[in-house]
């Protein structure tokens, strides 16, 4: 009886533990300065390093030197090597009155080969996050 018991609890908790699911969206952001107002621009963890670079110079209005390698024969023959996802920026102190910062969130396809970089915007909304 004991037994039973004992294993009744266990294949329970083994149950609970499989049917709980834990989300972790952790995302990097870095703010820089551009056309005068201060940008957040919010990256997630999954994209690598190298699109991460592209993205902050594309939004900053940096000058990128990485991404004017040509490898355009490459990407020609065999296509691009696209990695794709979507990325935020928040326009801080936009408006005068609350809510005073435009989030606007982004697709972006990039190609690790060349220089091919392409964003679309899905929606943009004010946010308050600025006093």
């Amino acid at each position: 009886m004991r037994l039973k018991k004992a294993m009744s609890f266990i294949l329970a908790l083994v149950f609970m533990f499989s049917a709980l699911q834990i989300f972790s969206f952790a995302e990097e952001s870095e703010a820089c300065t551009h056309n005068g107002g201060e940008i957040t621009v919010i990256v997630p963890d999954s994209a690598s390093e190298e699109a991460e670079a592209k993205i902050h110079a594309h939004f900053c209005g940096e000058c990128n030197e990485a991404a004017a390698d040509a490898r355009g024969l490459t990407c020609t023959l065999f296509g691009h090597d696209i990695e794709s996802g979507s990325s935020k920026t928040i326009t801080h102190k936009v408006r005068t009155t609350s809510p005073r910062c435009l989030q606007e969130t982004y697709t972006y396809e990039i190609c690790s080969r060349c220089d091919y970089e392409s964003y679309a915007l899905i929606s943009s909304s004010y946010i308050v996050c600025c006093s």
